[in-house]
């Protein structure tokens, strides 16, 4: 094996050193995202995870797990709710993470109904993305959400139903975000 001189040790820690320096100078001189003060989405993935039926917990049916992965840049990061907001107005009764969802039959795309005929609301809240106590900064990333649909344990040879889900949030001033349709996916059917 081959030494390396000194003076090749000492230049090579010289230009670490130098570079390492350059990073940090020129990371001070980045600046902050300018983004608009109303969400927006961008549709990144759907996938679906089979969970197996549990026997020692009630209503431990087969399930499937669908996770709707959406792509989020805020202007000024007031994205999510808290627990004590979501019952408070203009919030009591609404959400910030909206979902209408349709099933495919035949050829066209319908509203999803459940097996007593009402229309399915999976719209939810999801909790604040920085502290609340924050100054109003810029945010994007990633934002993760799961819905599960049941085995129908009345039907349970029922054929699994094509689902599409359209998609839109608010954050806490109420501004809407733009719609977003997912990629198509196959679900646990409801036997209809």
């Amino acid at each position: 094996m081959r030494k390396l001189s000194p003076l090749f040790s000492k230049v090579s820690t010289f230009a670490f050193a130098c570079s390492l320096l350059s990073a940090f100078l020129l990371s001070g001189c980045l600046t902050e995202p300018k983004f608009p003060i109303e969400p927006e989405i961008r549709f990144e993935s759907i996938r679906k995870i089979n969970i197996p039926p549990d026997p020692n917990i009630v209503g431990g049916g087969a399930r499937d797990s669908v996770i709707i992965s959406l792509h989020f840049q805020d202007g000024d990061g007031d994205l999510g709710l808290s627990q004590a907001q979501q019952n408070e107005e203009p919030w009591k009764g609404s959400k910030n993470y909206v979902v209408e969802t349709l099933v495919k039959r035949g050829s066209t795309w319908q509203e999803y109904r459940d097996i007593s005929g009402n229309k399915a609301d999976y719209s939810s809240n999801f909790p604040p993305l920085v502290e609340l106590s924050s100054k109003p900064n810029p945010i994007e990333g990633t934002l993760d959400f799961s819905i599960t649909f049941l085995k129908s344990i009345l039907n349970p040879n029922a054929p699994n139903d094509t689902l599409m889900f359209k998609v839109f949030i608010r954050d806490r001033a109420l501004h809407q975000s733009n719609l977003v349709d997912t990629e198509p996916i196959a679900v646990y059917g409801l036997g209809q």
